[in-house]
């Protein structure tokens, strides 16, 4: 999800490769904290929070 959070924060400047590099990060990191996480109903909180940061701060829309 670092990963994710950086490139959407540095921006992809419509680069193909670090758009696919976003979403790919994005649903690994989404996929390995799910898996991790014994408390669902926490995890997609946080993960609501998360996104909202992102849009709040005009990162990426994509996610």
């Amino acid at each position: 999800m670092l990963n994710a959070f950086c490139i959407a924060y540095l921006g992809t400047n419509n680069n193909e490769v670090l758009e696919q590099e976003l979403e790919n990060s994005y649903k690994d990191g989404y996929r390995d904290f799910y898996s991790q996480s014994p408390n669902k109903e926490l995890f997609y909180e946080t993960l609501e929070e998360f996104k909202r940061k992102l849009k709040t701060n005009y990162i990426s829309k994509k996610l």
